[in-house]
């Protein structure tokens, strides 16, 4: 589990790729176990209604099922989802459904609202906060 901000923790990410034509482009499956939900986060290079995030979710990670009403449309370049976590749902994922050939990043996973605040950064981040800082040059620390 990555810390990188309060209540939120990098579990992962989906590769980028290119898509033609209708395909569908999927996370690793997660477990809710220590987190309240989870938010995905794709940027995509078309936006279109028939282009869009979804969420699956099931009681074991071999049989997940669409989450009722989670498809969201990639209306703009960056797509969002956010999902508490359903009640007979351990295991998820995300999927990125396109119906437009296009491009799209790697659609990133965040456990949100730990049972217990993650207190360690993994090889999964590299992340850096800065308080209150001056202006000057940006250099290497």
């Amino acid at each position: 589990m990555t810390n990188f901000r309060g209540n939120y923790a990098l579990l992962g990410a989906g590769a980028a790729a290119t898509a033609t034509g209708t395909t569908l482009s999927s996370t690793p499956v997660f477990s809710f176990t220590g987190f309240g939900g989870a938010i995905a986060l794709v940027s995509v290079a078309v936006t279109s209604t028939a282009n869009g995030l979804a969420c699956r979710v099931g009681t074991a990670s071999g049989t997940l099922s669409d989450l009722a009403g989670s498809f969201t449309t990639a209306q703009t370049t960056m797509v969002m989802l956010e999902v508490n976590r359903p009640s007979g749902g351990e295991f998820f994922n995300f999927q990125l459904r396109q119906g437009t050939s296009g491009q799209h990043g790697p659609i990133y996973v965040f456990g949100t609202n730990p049972k217990a605040l993650p207190t360690t950064n993994s090889s999964l981040l590299t992340y850096k906060l800065v308080n209150a800082p001056g202006t000057g040059t940006a250099t290497s620390s």
